[in-house]
């Protein structure tokens, strides 16, 4: 009985249920491996934005988050730096508000003073037209100005906390008049 235990607490630390489904964000389609890790064989590639069943997920070398998915009649593993989770209400948004500032630790923060109060957005990875550099290097020339952000939520896997969490990500930023 002592061997199960390990076994079933890392499938459920790890989050996944029946019915997960991710989306590819991978503008040059998402690579489709044999086994979860780079040296896996590749066997096939799922287009950009394409939705796909998740079916089970591995943590391998270097933290790194593998999914195992099916595409079509491929089933293969896909790294999750290039598969966001889907949520059921992942449409995008914006808000516009005031610019506070940035934080950074292990992710880069944009804060914004709304109408219903303090709010921050978790930048993960560049996305195109976005200028994250000019709000990081020079947080003191957009204070206080007011911005619009438009952003969805995703859920990810985060191996520092050892499990999925779910984020409003940034999408495009604009100064308003």
């Amino acid at each position: 009985m002592r061997y199960f235990i390990p076994i079933l607490f890392l499938f459920f630390s790890l989050g996944i249920l029946a019915g997960e489904k991710g989306r590819v964000n991978a503008k040059s389609g998402l690579i489709v491996r044999e086994e979860p890790g780079t040296n896996g064989k590749r066997i096939g590639k799922i287009p950009f934005k394409k939705i796909v069943p998740v079916l089970n997920v591995k943590v391998a070398e270097m933290n790194e988050v593998w999914y195992q998915v099916k595409y079509r009649k491929i089933k293969g593993w896909v790294s999750g730096s290039y598969l966001d989770l889907v949520l059921p209400n992942d449409k995008e948004k914006t808000v516009v508000g005031r610019f506070t500032g940035v934080e950074q630790g292990d992710y880069f923060h944009l804060n914004l003073e709304t109408d219903s109060g303090p709010t921050s957005f978790v930048f993960l990875r560049a996305s195109d037209g976005i200028q994250f550099e000019e709000f990081e290097s020079q947080p003191e020339k957009y204070k206080n100005k007011k911005i619009s952000v438009k952003y969805k939520p995703i859920r990810l896997y985060i191996p520092e906390a050892g499990g999925y969490d779910t984020w409003d990500i940034v999408l495009d930023i604009q100064l308003q008049k």
